[in-house]
């Protein structure tokens, strides 16, 4: 009785930079989900309940689109305030 052995070969590993580039090339791809269109729309009508979703810990958005939107949210906030007080 023969036992078919196989060779296996060695596959090489993969640098963790590219591993980390094809996440984000994913992310990008994603910029239209539904939890990220609902936080749009939260941003917009309820701006602090819409900035609390950029920053929560499962957040679908990066570090850099958080930083943006939140500078969004001053501005936002600041047009506002002077638009009563004017």
């Amino acid at each position: 009785m023969k036992l078919a052995v196989k060779k296996l070969r060695a596959v090489p590993a993969v640098p963790e930079e590219q591993v980390e580039k094809a996440i984000r090339e994913d992310e990008v791809l994603q910029a239209f989900t539904k939890e990220k269109i609902i936080t749009y729309a939260a941003f917009l009508f309820l701006p602090p309940y819409g900035l609390y979703r950029f920053w929560k810990k499962d957040s679908p958005f990066r570090k850099a689109e958080r930083y943006v939107w939140t500078m969004m949210f001053v501005a936002y906030m600041a047009c506002l305030i002077q638009a009563i007080v004017l």
